[in-house]
């Protein structure tokens, strides 16, 4: 019994100490970098990203309205070329014969 309270014992005041060294190196490691995150170089470096991002946007934005416009027009002008295509009057819309295997 001596020896698991002695464990026991150990046990807390490893995890006391440990927490505390813990939380000193998490507080300094979290000043340190809420530091660099407010320097003026890196919000300047971050405002110029965020500016190059809505540019970029913006023309990928653009250039993809462009193509879907031109894929509708595509799509439409192909749809209008096969409705007019059966001038037969047959009505046989198969395309290739099997010889009757399925």
């Amino acid at each position: 019994m001596k020896g698991k309270i002695l464990f026991a014992t150990g046990l807390a005041t490893g995890y006391v100490l440990g927490s505390k060294a813990g939380r000193q190196a998490y507080e300094r490691i979290k000043s340190q970098a809420s530091d660099l995150w407010e320097s003026p170089a890196v919000q300047k470096t971050v405002s110029q990203a965020g500016t190059l991002a809505k540019e970029t946007a913006g023309a990928a934005q653009s250039k993809v309205s462009s193509a879907l416009g031109h894929a509708t027009e595509a799509v439409s002008s192909a749809g209008d070329d096969t409705a007019h295509e059966d001038t037969s009057g047959s009505g046989d819309t198969s395309t290739a014969s099997t010889g009757g295997a399925v």
